[in-house]
């Protein structure tokens, strides 16, 4: 080996002190970089930053002796005695780093895939754990890239496997479980909902849905309702708000595939929420959740789904139908239209009415026109389902006595007017039929078992149709049926209910109904308008009838 003395040149590429002030801008580029650039670096597939310590540790002691070597002219082999040559050794070394740093920064961030599961989910971990308020915004952006290929893993992961493997799949599944946390679909809602529709699209376009996305998907169902601010509440109109109100990307996303929904619905779908979170909903908050029930509802009937008994709708609809179990509290106050309670009922009898639209848009057949037994959930369609929602209202309805202008607006101008008015249509004609059903058999309970449930549904039917059989033709006419019939038992049988059950005949007795004993009437007071005298109707009853038990 023949060693010469190198020569000191005058021209530097790469030496230690540029390599110092490189490596000192590396680092303060990463210390002022935000949380985005350094989630990438940390879910690189390869050991990034240990790679970069140790070839910045080869490029320092490189660089530091090359200029001692060539300054004290040290012999070396002739084949290595260019300084120039070594130094751009150094620096193009120095460049691979900075520019695989750029590439997983900024040019091409890593995804969730096998070589990087486990460092992903321990990354998520750490920042969901902190829940910083400025963190999870960026962390739940950044899952957008990520959904395809967790959503496939957790496809790929049946549950079964043994709790000591650890697949990519697994990990998927865990990585689900913790985006399930409140926290951080908080974050989704308010700052990235585009996180909630890429994973949401993914699992119906590969129709992957497992049991660990039920948290997710019902959390960020509950944080959008109760958010007033999130996108949900932008989807409401086209006419207001839009094109979002038109294309509705996040409404359609989470909640127009009913096989999905479905699905989750084993664990908990997007349609279930919790009572605690429903128990303070207002009017907005509910009418959000309707609108979205309404696409699931839609996508089913259109979907061919009916022919399966739906969980996942079956309890959305009850649900809505217990949103209005406090209309109790508008019982004595005039100015009921201005309480919520009175707003969240509008509310609901919108969604039975839009309900019923796409019953007759989607044409469904009833398994049974009249159910001569009671059924089960199972055995309901949802012409029995939409027709025990509206008997549920004129329950609630049929417990506020007074005063009358409070009955009259909310039983008769709300409650009734939302089912007997002047539309028409092959469902609605359905419904009316059922609920006409429903109605009377429970006022028929009153004749063997006196009751209060029952007589409330009396007292409600005497409110609104008053006790005159009125005209088979003309206005009214759809009521006529169960008007003939209410009016029929009452004269027949309320005097036998008051004589043997008179605290339940009187809770019949509701706004401008009263019962005159002495006369053995009922009758319905108008109000007095610029008459001297009330008008009213009298229907004169039958006499008590003998109890056959004493």
């Amino acid at each position: 080996m023949c060693l010469v003395t190198p020569k000191k040149q005058d021209g530097k590429i790469f030496g230690f002190a540029e390599f110092v002030q490189a490596f000192a801008l590396l680092l303060l580029v990463y210390t002022l970089s935000d949380t985005r650039y350094r989630f990438r670096l940390a879910i690189s597939p390869i050991p990034l930053f240990r790679w970069t310590y140790y070839a910045c540790a080869l490029i320092g002691v490189g660089t530091l002796a090359t200029d001692i070597w060539f300054t004290h002219s040290l012999p070396l082999p002739s084949y290595l005695a260019d300084q120039l040559l070594w130094q751009a050794v150094f620096g193009i070394t120095f460049l691979g780093v900075a520019l695989i740093w750029m590439r997983y920064a900024f040019i091409r961030p890593a995804i969730f895939g096998k070589r990087n599961a486990e460092k992903f989910a321990r990354t998520i971990y750490s920042y969901i754990v902190r829940g910083s308020n400025t963190e999870l915004p960026i962390i739940a952006s950044e899952l957008i890239v990520s959904a395809q290929s967790i959503v496939a893993f957790v496809k790929e992961y049946n549950g079964s496997d043994p709790s000591e493997t650890v697949t990519p799949g697994r990990i998927a599944h865990e990585v689900m479980l913790l985006m399930g946390s409140r926290t951080f679909c908080r974050h989704v809602i308010m700052s990235s909902p585009g996180t909630a529709i890429a994973f949401f699209t993914e699992m119906s376009r590969q129709k992957s849905p497992a049991l660990s996305m039920s948290q997710f998907a019902s959390n960020i169902s509950t944080e959008a309702v109760l958010n007033k601010d999130s996108l949900l509440y932008h989807e409401d109109s086209g006419y207001y708000s839009g094109l979002l109100g038109y294309i509705k990307p996040f409404s359609k996303a989470v909640y127009g595939d009913w096989t999905l929904v479905e699905t989750l619905a084993q664990n908990r779908s997007p349609l279930d929420i919790s009572w605690d979170d429903r128990s303070g909903w207002d009017a907005p908050k509910l009418e959000a959740y309707c609108r979205v029930v309404l696409i699931t509802f839609e996508n089913y009937l259109a979907n061919n789904g009916w022919h399966q008994h739906s969980y996942a709708l079956y309890r959305a609809f009850h649900s809505i139908e217990h949103a209005c179990s406090d209309l109790t509290n508008l019982d004595g106050l005039s100015e009921y239209y201005k309480r919520d309670e009175n707003h969240r009922l509008e509310v609901v009898l919108r969604f039975i009415q839009d309900a019923i639209k796409l019953l007759d848009k989607y044409k469904l057949v009833p398994r049974k026109l009249r159910q001569r037994e009671t059924n089960g959930p199972m055995q309901d369609d949802y012409y029995d389902t939409i027709a025990k929602m509206y008997f549920e209202l004129v329950l609630r309805g049929g417990y506020l006595k007074g005063p009358p202008e409070t009955c009259w607006g909310i039983q008769h101008n709300g409650i009734w007017y939302a089912l007997f008015s002047l539309h028409s249509g092959r469902a609605l004609e359905i419904v009316r039929f059922k609920v006409r059903r429903l109605i009377y058999d429970e006022i028929l309970c009153l004749q063997d078992f006196p009751n209060f449930k029952s007589s409330r549904i009396l007292g409600f039917c005497l409110a609104v149709m008053g006790v005159k059989i009125g005209s088979k033709k003309g206005f009214g006419k759809e009521e006529y049926a169960i008007r003939k019939a209410v009016v029929s038992w009452c004269k027949h049988n309320f005097q036998t209910l008051h004589k043997a059950q008179p605290f339940v005949a009187e809770t019949c007795l509701l706004g401008s109904i009263s019962f005159d004993k002495e006369s053995g009437h009922l009758i319905r007071t108008y109000a007095r308008n610029l008459d001297l005298t009330p008008r009213q109707d009298i229907l004169e009853l039958d006499p008590a009838k003998p109890n056959p038990n004493q």
